[in-house]
Protein backbone atom coordinates (compact mmCIF):
# COMPACT_ATOMS: atom_id res chain seq x y z
CA UNK A 1 0.00 0.00 0.00
CA UNK A 2 1.31 3.78 -0.81
CA UNK A 3 0.98 4.43 3.50
CA UNK A 4 3.62 1.38 4.04
CA UNK A 5 6.27 3.07 6.17
CA UNK A 6 8.70 2.47 3.70
CA UNK A 7 6.94 4.52 1.06
CA UNK A 8 7.05 7.52 3.05
CA UNK A 9 10.44 8.60 3.13
CA UNK A 10 10.28 9.25 -1.23
CA UNK A 11 9.13 12.85 -0.59
CA UNK A 12 5.45 12.69 -0.56
CA UNK A 13 3.77 13.61 2.89
CA UNK A 14 1.73 11.21 4.95
CA UNK A 15 -1.33 13.83 4.35
CA UNK A 16 -1.04 13.60 0.64
CA UNK A 17 -0.40 9.60 0.91
CA UNK A 18 -4.00 9.77 3.07
CA UNK A 19 -5.43 11.77 0.25
CA UNK A 20 -4.31 10.06 -2.35
CA UNK A 21 -5.87 6.31 -0.56
CA UNK A 22 -9.11 8.61 0.35
CA UNK A 23 -9.22 8.69 -3.39
CA UNK A 24 -9.06 5.09 -3.88
CA UNK A 25 -5.37 5.46 -5.17
CA UNK A 26 -3.92 1.96 -2.63
CA UNK A 27 -0.70 1.15 -4.56
CA UNK A 28 2.09 2.58 -6.32
CA UNK A 29 1.08 1.00 -9.58
CA UNK A 30 -2.09 2.61 -9.16
CA UNK A 31 -1.07 5.78 -8.85
CA UNK A 32 1.91 5.47 -11.56
CA UNK A 33 -0.81 4.67 -14.32
CA UNK A 34 -2.48 7.76 -13.57
CA UNK A 35 -3.20 10.78 -15.71
CA UNK A 36 -1.74 13.90 -13.87
CA UNK A 37 -5.55 14.97 -14.98
CA UNK A 38 -7.10 12.58 -12.42
CA UNK A 39 -4.50 13.62 -9.69
CA UNK A 40 -5.54 16.76 -10.45
CA UNK A 41 -9.61 15.98 -9.15
CA UNK A 42 -7.89 15.22 -5.56
CA UNK A 43 -8.88 17.77 -3.14
CA UNK A 44 -5.57 19.39 -1.86
CA UNK A 45 -3.42 17.82 -5.00
CA UNK A 46 -1.79 20.85 -5.97
CA UNK A 47 0.01 20.54 -10.21
CA UNK A 48 3.26 21.14 -8.04
CA UNK A 49 1.67 17.70 -5.84
CA UNK A 50 0.72 15.89 -8.64
CA UNK A 51 4.12 16.19 -10.46
CA UNK A 52 5.67 15.36 -7.28
CA UNK A 53 3.95 12.19 -6.68
CA UNK A 54 3.71 11.07 -10.25
CA UNK A 55 7.49 11.31 -10.84
CA UNK A 56 8.34 9.58 -7.25
CA UNK A 57 5.54 7.22 -7.92
CA UNK A 58 7.35 6.09 -11.35
CA UNK A 59 10.80 6.04 -9.71
CA UNK A 60 10.07 3.57 -7.06
CA UNK A 61 7.67 1.81 -9.37
CA UNK A 62 11.17 1.26 -11.66
CA UNK A 63 13.06 0.39 -8.61
CA UNK A 64 10.63 -1.96 -7.63
CA UNK A 65 10.45 -3.89 -10.96
CA UNK A 66 14.54 -3.54 -10.94
CA UNK A 67 14.51 -5.53 -7.61
CA UNK A 68 11.64 -8.36 -8.62
CA UNK A 69 13.92 -8.85 -12.07
CA UNK A 70 17.03 -9.31 -9.38
CA UNK A 71 15.07 -11.22 -7.37
CA UNK A 72 13.82 -13.51 -10.23
CA UNK A 73 17.25 -13.82 -11.90
CA UNK A 74 18.83 -14.60 -8.74
CA UNK A 75 16.45 -17.24 -7.75
CA UNK A 76 16.36 -18.54 -11.60
CA UNK A 77 20.25 -19.32 -11.65
CA UNK A 78 20.34 -21.03 -7.96
CA UNK A 79 17.50 -23.25 -9.44
CA UNK A 80 19.83 -24.18 -12.42
CA UNK A 81 23.09 -24.51 -10.92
Amino acid sequence: TLSNPDRTHCGISASDIKKLEDAGFHTIEAVAYTPKKELLNIKGISEAKADKVLVRNASLFIYTLILELILFMTLSSSIHS
